[in-house]
């Protein structure tokens, strides 16, 4: 399952556009408690959300990345900096300035979520999931037609909208990734993070958005 042409859905101004707009190619990864554990000397960044300084924190030491954001965008404009620390640091001083988030290491990867979840897409537990050589741009539709994820839609009245600015846009010409996998009995969270870290992608995004979270974007890369 993964169709063969994204929808021309329109180019809507997006916050989540910035999370995935990083600047160059993927860097290869690394474990993550490696990833954490390195000593960074006089880090500094600024000028974007505390989520934006993640992404490029993530694709700066290479190490992979997902991020839920549900509801109105955390943090405005912020900055960090570090004389001496690791970067385990750095994500700690940045997931302070988003309140009401926090970090887990899950299955391997970087987790940013809400504390408190309200009926979380990424706890739906699918049955059976196939996907035969999806690109990032095919991903979207593949997961919202999956009939969990299409009965957690209704319940919550959304619609799957991942804006067409944002998917692949980490990838440079001529390198957009395509994967495949099978997974039973797993959650979508599960499956996300088995993707970023198992198929040479660096982050995933999920976000509910627009009036009452009626919008759902999934994006890998």
């Amino acid at each position: 399952m993964c169709a063969s042409k994204r929808p021309n859905l329109a180019r809507i101004a997006l916050p989540l556009g910035l999370l995935l707009g990083a600047r160059g190619g993927p860097q290869a990864q690394v474990p993550i408690q490696q990833a954490l554990a390195q000593t960074v000397h006089g880090y500094e960044d600024g000028g974007a959300a505390g989520y934006v300084l993640l992404a490029r924190l993530s694709q700066r030491f290479g190490f992979p990345q997902g991020v839920e954001i549900d509801g109105e965008v955390p943090g405005g404009l912020t900055s960090v900096r570090i004389a001496d620390g690791t970067v385990a640091d750095i994500v700690d001083n940045l997931v302070r300035r988003l309140p009401n988030y926090k970090w887990e290491i899950i299955d391997g990867v970087l987790n940013v979520m809400p504390q408190e979840h309200r009926d979380s897409v990424l706890d739906v537990r699918i049955h059976a999931l196939h996907l035969r050589r999806c690109t990032p741009a095919d991903f979207p539709r593949a997961i919202a037609s999956v009939p969990e994820i299409k009965e957690w839609l209704v319940k919550n009245g959304a619609v799957e909208h991942t804006p067409v600015a944002v998917v692949g846009s980490v990838s440079l010409p001529g390198t957009i990734p395509r994967f495949s996998t099978d997974a039973k009995d797993r959650t979508l969270r599960e499956i996300l993070n088995i993707l970023v870290k198992s198929h040479g992608l660096l982050r995933w995004a999920v976000t509910r958005y627009g009036e009452g979270g009626k919008y759902l974007s999934i994006v890998v890369e």
